[in-house]
């Protein structure tokens, strides 16, 4: 809730902003344990950015899959049930 409420105070938007570039470029480069994070975050989010966030989960296992794929495979399945949801998911 903490994180997720930065971005509705006014002061905090541009660091939110960053704090998700940050993320979504980690994400990109392959640290395994940012995207771990990441997928895990997959629990907590709803409202408009939870669309933004699942969106980005999806083209994340898309780009950069084999990575994605071996963090995902590693997680309990009930950890992961909303991004399964929405489709999200390594069958390899």
């Amino acid at each position: 809730v903490l994180f997720f409420s930065l971005d509705y105070r006014d002061e905090s938007k541009n660091e939110f902003r960053k704090l998700l570039q940050s993320i979504d470029s980690l994400c990109i480069s392959g640290n395994e344990a940012v995207i771990g994070k990441f997928i895990l975050l997959s629990q907590f989010v709803d409202g408009y950015f939870a669309e933004d966030y699942f969106n980005s989960a999806d083209q994340l296992c898309r780009r950069e899959s084999k990575v994605f794929c071996k963090v995902f495979k590693s997680i309990d399945v009930a950890k992961k049930q909303r991004l399964i949801a929405h489709g999200i998911n390594c069958k390899k």
